[in-house]
């Protein structure tokens, strides 16, 4: 029977650590639609952009994390672990989304060019929720975090032109970007606390 328990906590546990990765996709992406119908600009995500950083930093490393042993009480907040790391990484994506958006117009940016860059800030949020899941650390999750960044990296800075990106070599473009990556990571960490502190941990998510 403790096998069986055991064995339970795993999948659940593991369950509610990688759902939180796809639902950020699924939240940005609704939000985004819905503003974007009600501007005269295109939709800055392409498909094909997207395809690596889909594949690379969250279905690769979330295959892997199931297998991770993880016998840890069901405390039965299922929801609000999710959404407390989903929500803020997803509104994230969305004001960095409008903020290139309204670059793409202001300093004269072409749209390869636009959606490259959203598609790169969509990249780090994404792989800055892959670092929370993975916590607690160790030496199989170090290792699998280096391969996605150094994959992230060769996708955006070597091969990009497979996947349709610009060439970020250049140094007007990493004037824009190179301050937005370094940005990720905190402005995460204070949605985090303000959306699951003020907002979420209120909701009755039962």
């Amino acid at each position: 029977m403790t096998g069986v328990l055991n064995e339970g906590r795993r999948v659940i546990n593991n369950i509610e650590r990688v759902s939180a990765m796809y639902l950020v996709k699924t939240i940005y992406s609704v939000i985004l639609a819905a503003i974007f119908i009600f501007l005269s600009v295109d939709f800055p995500i392409v498909p094909i952009n997207l395809t690596p950083v889909s594949a690379l930093a969250v279905a690769v490393p979330s295959f892997f994390l199931t297998f991770e042993p993880n016998f840890q009480r069901v405390t039965g907040q299922f929801m609000q672990k999710v959404m407390t790391l989903a929500a803020p990484a997803a509104i994230a994506v969305v004001i960095y989304t409008m903020i290139l958006t309204w670059m793409e117009s202001s300093f004269n940016l072409s749209f390869e060019t636009t959606s490259t860059l959203v598609v790169l800030l969509i990249a780090a949020v994404s792989f800055n929720v892959l670092l929370l899941v993975s916590q607690p650390f160790n030496r199989y999750k170090l290792g699998m975090l280096t391969i996605v960044f150094l994959a992230l990296f060769l996708v955006f800075f070597i091969f990009g032109n497979i996947f349709s990106l610009v060439n970020l070599w250049q140094w007007h473009l990493a004037l824009i970007y190179l301050p937005m990556l370094i940005s990720t990571l905190p402005v995460y960490f204070f949605l985090q606390e303000f959306l699951g502190k003020r907002i979420l941990a209120r909701i009755n998510w039962r």
